[in-house]
């Protein structure tokens, strides 16, 4: 419950300056996306013991999947166009 509340206060508070922030640029690129799978990657080795073969293994894999960026800009659009 508190956690809740916690997360709702600081969305509130500090949402948009995130949003800003984050869209400063106007723009993610590939760049960005190569980054972050790079950390995660860099972040699965650090726990592959505490993860174990199989988990790691499969998270692994699951950042080397080809992203469904079509797919899930159909559904923010069709969730946006319901009334």
């Amino acid at each position: 419950l508190f956690l809740g509340l916690g997360l709702v206060y600081v969305i509130d508070v500090y949402g948009f300056h995130i949003i800003q922030f984050i869209f400063q640029r106007g723009v993610f690129t590939i760049e960005d996306t190569m980054q972050t799978v790079s950390y995660a990657k860099d972040l699965l080795q650090m726990r592959r013991s505490i993860l174990g073969e199989d988990k790691y293994s499969k998270a692994c894999n699951s950042l080397d999947a080809i992203p469904q960026d079509l797919k899930v800009i159909d559904w923010i659009l069709n969730f946006i166009k319901k009334d």
